[in-house]
């Protein structure tokens, strides 16, 4: 996890070397930012000095749902990867347990949207994540979500100030399996 102490620039850089650690060894075949799926959205996720991180997403025509519409379920994939990757930059493994969605405006399928996530509450092992999908200036799509920190994952930080990780294991997900839910 990054040092509070960090700030500016190098905080972005600590959280996103983390983000990008945790993806690489756990998520690298994910249909949203995995590098290794040739037919994935490829977002490229940054994380910020806060621990937050967004995107900037150019959907294929080939993602409507109804005409001139970007499809429902594109957006949910693209706010769950948000999310997902924002636990990544804290260092934290986990799945999604509760998606909720409010669609407030038809989202353009020919015009770049910028999704991004943030943390809201964290407890022991239950996360609380927030998420929202710009276009042009308006909120376009909002979604919250409680994620469940993984058991033993690498990866995982500790839940409290208090807490020191006493050790790492190899991941679960190594194999493959996705911390998407």
């Amino acid at each position: 996890m990054c040092p509070e102490t960090l700030a500016g620039e190098k905080g972005i850089n600590c959280f996103q070397q983390e983000m990008l650690r945790v993806r690489e060894r756990n998520h690298g075949r994910c249909v949203v930012c995995g590098a290794d799926n040739a037919t994935g959205l490829h977002v490229d996720f940054q994380a910020l000095s806060d621990g937050s991180v967004e995107a900037e997403f150019s959907p294929h025509p080939s993602l409507v749902g109804y005409p001139g519409r970007l499809h429902g379920g594109v957006i949910a994939a693209l706010l769950d990867g948000a999310m997902t990757n924002c636990l990544f930059a804290n260092d934290i493994i986990a799945v999604t347990a509760e998606l909720t969605i409010r669609y407030r405006a038809p989202v353009a399928p020919d015009l770049p949207v910028h999704v991004g996530a943030r943390i809201e509450q964290t407890g022991r092992r239950l996360y609380r994540v927030a998420a929202w999908v710009h276009q042009g200036a308006h909120t376009v799509v909002t979604a919250g979500a409680r994620f469940i920190a993984l058991p033993n994952a690498a990866g995982t930080a500790p839940t409290t100030n208090n807490e020191k990780a006493s050790k790492k294991q190899d991941s679960p997900l190594a194999s493959g399996l996705s911390p998407l839910g």
